[in-house]
């Protein structure tokens, strides 16, 4: 952030914002455990026996991406490696429903997603 000038161009957040902030990651450290426990055998599935996963993460700004990704791989001949390799980590209910609709792996924490960040203020 420091510019030509030798000035910082972003400033410290405030305590009472680094508080918040650190209130709302207790949250994403709090379901850890329950995190990892759903994650892993969607993660074992895509990594098959070459251990290879293709993580994604798409909003429903981007979810016309991530159908014509799958479109062009499917277009090429590549369709079944992508859908098989490819966890989609969904922002919304809305890109978990388009994922698995692709016939994509696709985790999505309601409860997390509802967070929101204050930053810096």
């Amino acid at each position: 952030g420091l510019q030509t000038n030798g000035q910082d161009k972003f400033s410290a957040p405030s305590d009472s914002f680094a508080l918040q902030n650190q209130a709302l990651l207790e949250t994403y450290f709090d379901r850890l455990q329950e995190t990892l426990d759903t994650l892993k055998p969607l993660a074992k599935a895509c990594a098959g026996e070459d251990n290879t996963v293709i993580v994604m993460v798409c909003n429903t700004g981007q979810s016309d991406l991530l159908i014509n990704f799958i479109c062009s791989a499917t277009a090429r001949g590549f369709g079944d490696i992508v859908k098989e390799k490819v966890l989609v980590f969904a922002t919304d209910q809305g890109v978990l429903d388009i994922a698995q609709g692709l016939g994509l792996r696709a985790f999505y924490d309601e409860k997390v997603s509802v967070l929101r960040w204050p930053l810096f203020g």
